[in-house]
């Protein structure tokens, strides 16, 4: 069990689990490992802690990865004092364990708007919820398909955040709907109005339903390479490659006996693949 770690100011969390929840998932022991990690839980420079409950963590439990991530207590940038309780359970790679394959999109299942404040007034989520709402269906979008909550956080410090999880079917297996969800997410600034945030919220839920065909978005990618590889290989549709997931699969590789590659399928749809 690892206690805690503690960051300075706001220093994003997800900094401290990128490199904790894989030493954690591959101990050599029986127990699980609990770690808490103290700093930003939400900061513009990295992914947010809902990013990594409903995207990351879902993503590696089809791995057969145990995660659990509770945010206890909210910190936006400048300030930070936020803190997150990861527990990792102990992964062991088996030889017959299918390989991940996130290929073919399906149809298109629910979208979920999320908006939250920390010590600000709760209209500003009623306001991006609706701005939100409000565009995709301009964009065709069935709003049956569309739910919205608002929440209150609790931390120190004032901040405002939302996003949007978008969910579809990816695969059947013997009659077995899988589903897969992304996260877009957005933090609220000073001088945007929070009807500019949903919209902007909207802009990127709309370009990852009308510009791709591709499963996973930009983000995803880049932290599903390293997961993928430790736990044999798989493949994946992806919207886009950046360089910064060019140079994690280089470095992957330098470490690991993996190969990744990256072959274009069409504009904005890239087939990543992860050989061991």
């Amino acid at each position: 069990m690892i206690p805690s770690i503690s960051a300075r100011q706001a220093v994003p969390v997800w900094c401290y689990r990128r490199y904790c929840l894989p030493y954690s998932a591959n101990a050599d022991s029986s127990n699980k490992s609990t770690v808490t990690i103290i700093g930003g839980t939400h900061n513009p420079l990295a992914p947010t802690t809902d990013f990594l409950q409903h995207a990351f963590v879902p993503l590696l439990a089809k791995l057969g990865m145990q995660v659990e991530i509770e945010c206890v207590q909210a910190g936006f940038a400048p300030i930070g004092g936020g803190a997150i309780k990861a527990t990792v359970a102990p992964f062991v790679r088996r030889a017959n364990a299918s390989r991940l394959d996130l290929t073919e999109r399906g149809k298109l299942v629910s979208t979920e708007l999320v908006a939250s404040v920390l010590n600000l007034e709760y209209d500003i989520c009623l306001r991006e919820l609706a701005s939100a709402k409000a565009a995709l269906i301009e964009a065709g979008m069935d709003e049956a398909l569309i739910t919205t909550r608002g929440n209150k956080l609790y931390g120190i410090g004032e901040g405002n955040t939302c996003y949007a999880k978008v969910t579809h079917e990816s695969i059947s297996i013997q009659n077995h709907k899988e589903y897969h969800s992304e996260i877009f997410t957005l933090l609220g600034e000073k001088r945007s109005s929070a009807e500019k945030i949903g919209g902007r919220l909207s802009g990127l839920v709309k370009r990852y339903l009308f510009d791709t065909d591709a499963l996973i978005d930009e983000y995803l990618t880049d932290q599903l390479l390293l997961p993928l590889a430790l736990a044999g290989g798989g493949a994946f549709s992806a919207r886009v490659i950046s360089e910064h997931s060019k140079t994690q699969a280089w470095l992957i590789e330098q470490f690991l006996p993996v190969a990744i590659t990256f072959d274009a399928i069409e504009d904005e749809q890239i087939l990543v693949r992860i050989t061991c």
